[in-house]
């Protein structure tokens, strides 16, 4: 897992917008560890530094990416054990928790947003228009 935090961490660090889909560190880890190491590994570098976060949501994508739900020999796809039940629904609650608005966010925006499809143009507009004169 330090593998693939270190290859995770040094291709965000060269261009975090073109990233490599595939780091070589994913497949090695997953082969040595499984999705509740994952989660240990991601829940202790909970820092909230967007580039922290950001290395987070990597190592987690490569990971799970990487990671073969399949049973051998064609044998479907391998039924989870509670250890990685658990994992998973942790995993489902982080990264809801990064990628759904906070109520925070709601407080900051609370205005009306209405968007329209431009006449010719195929593009959309929109404009914003303060919650209080909506009444």
């Amino acid at each position: 897992m330090d593998q693939l935090r270190k290859e995770a961490r040094e291709a965000l660090q060269r261009d975090a917008w073109n990233r490599p889909p595939y780091l070589q560190a994913a497949v090695t880890a997953t082969a040595r560890n499984g999705l509740p190491e994952l989660w240990q590994d991601l829940s202790s570098h909970n820092s909230t530094a967007h580039l922290d976060v950001h290395e987070n949501l990597y190592v987690a994508f490569c990971f799970v990416d990487s990671w073969d739900p399949l049973l051998p020999n064609d044998g479907g796809a391998r039924r989870l054990n509670r250890d990685e039940t658990e994992a998973v629904k942790n995993l489902f609650q982080w990264a809801s928790q990064l990628a759904l608005p906070s109520s925070a966010f709601a407080a900051a925006f609370d205005e009306h947003v209405e968007i329209t499809k431009g006449k010719n143009s195929g593009y959309s507009s929109w404009s914003r228009t303060p919650a209080s004169s909506m009444h």
